[in-house]
């Protein structure tokens, strides 16, 4: 029986963080580049994959111009939870709060949407985890799978 609760406890929790928030209007439909971090800021995007199986995948790309912290997601709902402190007691309530907790690590940070158009980077490495059965960590390096996407963002500097 407490397997049936814990799963429907899941379930519902799940629905609830895939739900469109009702108070946000979203941008008309097209195309989104990434755009290259302000001179003096740090941009980190993110982005998360269900992989099948009842496992996730994630996937962040940091970029720096020296100093503040800029972190973009193409979900909507994390960056609306981040940028306005909502805590949840969820799962999805426990990463916004840590995530919270690290900011304050941080002189300067902001919060923001991008649509996936402008996350390719990270949204390939939160499909690629699937590959792995261990943490990856890429610094000054790219996957392969990540090159092309990478050298594109690399026009735009």
């Amino acid at each position: 029986m407490e397997v049936i609760h814990r799963a429907v406890g899941i379930v519902g929790e799940y629905e609830k963080v895939n739900e469109a928030p009702r108070d946000v209007k979203v941008a008309a439909v097209g195309e989104t580049k990434w755009k290259a971090p302000a001179m003096g800021y740090y941009k980190v995007n993110t982005d998360a994959a269900k992989l099948g199986d009842g496992k996730m995948g994630l996937g962040a790309v940091m970029r720096y111009h020296l100093g503040k912290v800029v972190v973009e997601t193409d979900n909507l709902k994390l960056a609306l939870h981040l940028r306005r402190s909502i805590k949840e007691n969820t799962t999805f309530g426990c990463i916004v709060k840590d995530v919270l907790q690290l900011a304050k690590l941080c002189t300067s940070i902001s919060f923001a949407h991008v649509r996936r158009e402008g996350n390719r980077v990270a949204h390939c490495l939160a499909k690629l985890s699937k590959s792995y059965t261990d943490m990856r960590v890429w610094i000054e390096e790219v996957p392969l799978e990540a090159i092309e996407l990478v050298n594109s963002d690399a026009l735009l500097l």
